[in-house]
């Protein structure tokens, strides 16, 4: 395949390491909402990067303007008027 480049474990890597500070504050109101943010800022990064190892060019970028522009007011949106934190849930994972 040309032009084409992995991240071999780029997302699950920081989305377990930013998973583990949230378990290691999850009683901490202000950490768990920080390490929840980050965790949702990374969740829509991830498409982003997924994209950009396209090798068509001008499908990569109409596929990035349109998840941009469906994502940006959602995620505006949500990080403004909702306070995010995680719990644990009845099965014992974070929800």
């Amino acid at each position: 395949m040309k032009n084409c480049y992995h991240f071999p474990g780029f997302p699950v890597d920081n989305a377990e390491f930013i998973e583990y500070f949230i378990w290691r504050n999850i009683k901490s109101p202000y950490y768990n909402s920080l390490f929840s943010i980050l965790a949702t800022l990374l969740l829509l990064i991830q498409p982003v990067v997924s994209l950009m190892l396209l090798s068509n060019e001008k499908l990569k970028y109409n596929m990035l303007m349109v998840y941009l522009v469906l994502t940006i007011p959602f995620a505006v949106y949500r990080l403004t008027t909702k306070r995010m934190y995680s719990v644990v849930s009845p099965g014992g994972h974070l929800q």
